[in-house]
């Protein structure tokens, strides 16, 4: 009798939102390729008509499947260990954009797996603070950037870390809440996300 292989058995990545409430505008945007130039071009189609002041929750698909977290990290954040989050975080994510008067600046919302704690990947994670991609992740050049990382706002138990930039309104700020990292490119859309995560700011 001869043995054959079977391939194991792949479950297809179905998206759930992180948001508890809902946001009040959703698009869909499928890409061709995960690059950030695609991603850049098609997160302004599809927030162009959104009014200000909206947070605009994206079902971000890669060839009409959602976009798998780990794989886009490693685009957005090449200096952090794949290793690491592959094993740390699960491979659904939450992607949005806020636009107010200053402009639309994405966002993105990473879950831990149940078995991973914050603490334990949180100085991986701090590679972010020297991804050479942080201006791509916006949509437009945010300018030069003013000083270094900081601590900002309190989240929980931890401090949210940020830098500004030149352009009116940009800033990169990320923070960890429960089992959630949270990525914005605006302080305004990091807390209107943290809001309809739960946790007013």
């Amino acid at each position: 009798m001869v043995a054959t292989n079977t391939p194991p058995v792949v479950t297809p990545l179905i998206h759930q939102t992180f948001f508890i409430t809902a946001p009040t505008s959703t698009s869909t945007v499928n890409l061709a390729t995960l690059t950030l130039g695609e991603i850049q071009t098609a997160f302004t189609a599809a927030i162009s008509g959104v009014q200000p002041k909206t947070l605009t929750e994206i079902n971000l698909n890669l060839n009409n499947s959602p976009v798998d977290a780990n794989a886009f990290m490693a685009v957005a954040f090449p200096e952090l260990n794949p290793i690491v989050i592959q094993a740390a975080f699960n491979k659904d994510m939450t992607v949005f954009v806020y636009k107010d008067a200053n402009g639309s600046r994405p966002g993105y919302i990473f879950k831990l797996k149940d078995s991973t704690n914050s603490a334990t990947v949180s100085a991986d994670i701090k590679g972010i603070e020297s991804s050479s991609n942080l201006t791509n992740l916006f949509l437009t050049s945010p300018g030069a950037a003013i000083g270094v990382f900081k601590d900002g706002i309190t989240v929980l138990d931890a401090k949210a870390r940020y830098i500004n930039y030149s352009t009116i309104g940009a800033s990169f700020n990320y923070a960890w809440f429960n089992n959630y990292l949270v990525v914005s490119t605006s302080f305004n859309g990091f807390k209107e996300a943290m809001k309809l995560l739960g946790l007013p700011l």
